[in-house]
């Protein structure tokens, strides 16, 4: 139980993203001090915001696929003859009971908040900047170029669909047991 609600509230993330913000941050004034404050301050909070957002970003879709699993993984039961049930994942846990609930209750959050609403905002981001014709600008490039910048003007949203892709294939790693169907 304590594995699936560590890897499922991913510490890992907030303390990359913290030591990368203190690291920037420190980067930032520094170079601010060494210029005299010829720069404005608002344009070094923006160099250390970018890089934090944009590495916050790919660290999302990297540990994506990962989430999913943890979060499916909290409803696949396995019944018995006897009237139990535990989990395939973690034998040692019964099915809807106190343990059980809090991973349910999690991966209820996670879910909507994260398996489904990244691919989402992926899609309502690069929708929303293309109709505001800002998609190109210098400003938006360098903190979500990373989403579409890889792929070819007209599959732009591409990497919504390898999310949705990854999705997909949680959801039949985790629910479909025999490894034939599964490698289909």
């Amino acid at each position: 139980l304590s594995s699936f609600c560590l890897q499922l509230t991913l510490p890992f993330i907030w303390a990359f993203n913290r030591a990368y913000v203190l690291w920037h941050c420190c980067l930032a004034l520094y170079r601010w001090a060494a210029r005299g404050q010829r720069e404005s301050l608002r344009h070094v909070i923006q160099g250390v915001r970018n890089p934090v957002i944009t590495n916050t970003i790919s660290l999302l879709i990297v540990v994506y696929h990962s989430i999913c699993i943890k979060c499916f993984q909290a409803f696949n039961c396995v019944h018995f003859p006897n009237g139990h049930s535990y989990l395939s994942s973690a034998p040692q846990v019964e099915c809807w009971t106190g343990p059980h609930w809090l991973m349910v209750s999690l991966a209820t959050i996670y879910i909507p908040a994260f398996v489904i609403g990244l691919p989402v905002a992926v899609v309502v981001v690069i929708r929303t900047k293309e109709q505001q014709a800002q998609l190109n600008t210098v400003a938006f490039h360098s903190v979500w170029g990373r989403l579409y910048s890889r792929y070819d003007p007209g599959w732009k949203w591409w990497e919504a669909v390898l999310l949705l892709r990854r999705l997909l294939l949680s959801l039949i790693a985790v629910f479909v047991s025999p490894p034939m169907l599964q490698s289909a």
